[in-house]
């Protein structure tokens, strides 16, 4: 039999040999080649097992509608015709592919393993999953990533991250903090935790938020947000839907800080997240000072100057720190 193979795109592939071995007579000449493909990179033995194990779960995949009909219609194509027999090997090798490669998407699109992404402090960075779903970390931010067959679960530790999330019915997007969960209803939104706080902002979209069992708000312990809208929960309390603070997350993401008419003391812990010197307040009556500004991430010095022209304050620099001061009376 010729070594001709019609699928150029499964050429020198694991999924190539695995359906070939299976839709021919395997010949001393085919073996030695399928070796010879093993021995050229030690990832082939591993890409070859995946694909075996992908072909037994076939079984288990089966019940499942999408797939059903691939192996449906792989059947039907397998269905012995009148015809050459070079044609008929050709049909069946077409069958067995299309089941193969329904089979691995469907193993590819579920995985059992979880990933760990995160960020050092001052750093960020942008996933992209494997439904095509974008997240986008902040600084000093840690995440386990689940993909299930019936849930896209994120886990996040710490941190902050937003969500552009890939619409698909079949497997919701979930994601979990502080024991609460924000269920995307296709949409992109920010899920910031601090502490034992966790704050859930829609950019777009709905979200519905759920929060841990341990509490109950005005309104119970879920909410749905829609675009604009977000809420802060915790252990023990749930807050109202409020307007989200959108220009803060999409300064973040363009590498700034951006404050807008808040308490001193606010700003500079969300200044100090990106790292550097940290910035305290050495004077305490500087606490009822509020500030509006975007500042570049990691740039204190444009931050102490406009604090100084604005209010006046003095930074005092120390080995561990920069204490602010009010201004001085004569």
């Amino acid at each position: 039999m010729s070594d001709y193979w019609p699928f150029t795109w499964l050429r020198k592939s694991a999924a190539h040999w695995f359906v070939r071995l299976r839709a021919q007579p395997v010949t001393p000449r085919l073996d030695v080649r399928f070796q010879r493909w093993l021995a050229s990179d030690p990832a082939h033995e591993e890409d070859y097992e995946r694909q075996e194990l992908a072909w037994e779960l076939a079984g288990e995949l089966a019940s499942d509608e999408e797939i059903s009909g691939l192996i449906a219609e792989a059947q039907r194509a397998a269905t012995p015709r009148p015809r050459p027999a070079a044609n008929v090997v050709f049909s069946w090798s077409a069958a067995t592919a299309v089941l193969v490669a329904a089979v691995c998407i469907a193993v590819w699109q579920w995985p059992s393993s979880a990933e760990v992404y995160m960020t050092a402090v001052g750093e960020q960075r942008t996933v992209v999953l494997p439904d095509h779903s974008r997240m986008t970390l902040n600084t000093a931010t840690r995440v386990h990533v689940t993909f299930e067959r019936d849930v896209r679960a994120i886990e996040l530790e710490q941190g902050e991250a937003t969500f552009s999330v890939t619409h698909d019915a079949s497997r919701p997007f979930e994601v979990r903090a502080a024991k609460g969960t924000a269920r995307a209803l296709g949409t992109e939104f920010n899920v910031l935790s601090l502490g034992s706080d966790v704050t859930v902002s829609v950019l777009t979209g709905k979200v519905e938020v759920i929060a841990p069992d341990s509490i109950r708000g005005e309104h119970g312990r879920s909410a749905v947000l829609g675009q604009g809208e977000e809420i802060t929960y915790n252990d023990s309390a749930i807050s109202r839907v409020q307007r989200a603070d959108a220009a803060r997350i999409n300064a973040w993401r363009s590498g700034r800080v951006a404050f807008q008419d808040v308490a001193l003391p606010e700003a500079l812990r969300e200044f100090n997240r990106y790292g550097g010197t940290p910035i305290v307040l050495g004077d305490p009556s500087l606490a009822s000072v509020r500030v509006s500004g975007v500042f570049r991430i990691g740039e204190s010095d444009a931050l102490l100057s406009a604090l100084n022209v604005a209010f006046q304050i003095e930074a005092e620099r120390h080995e561990d720190a920069i204490a602010l001061r009010g201004p001085q009376v004569q």
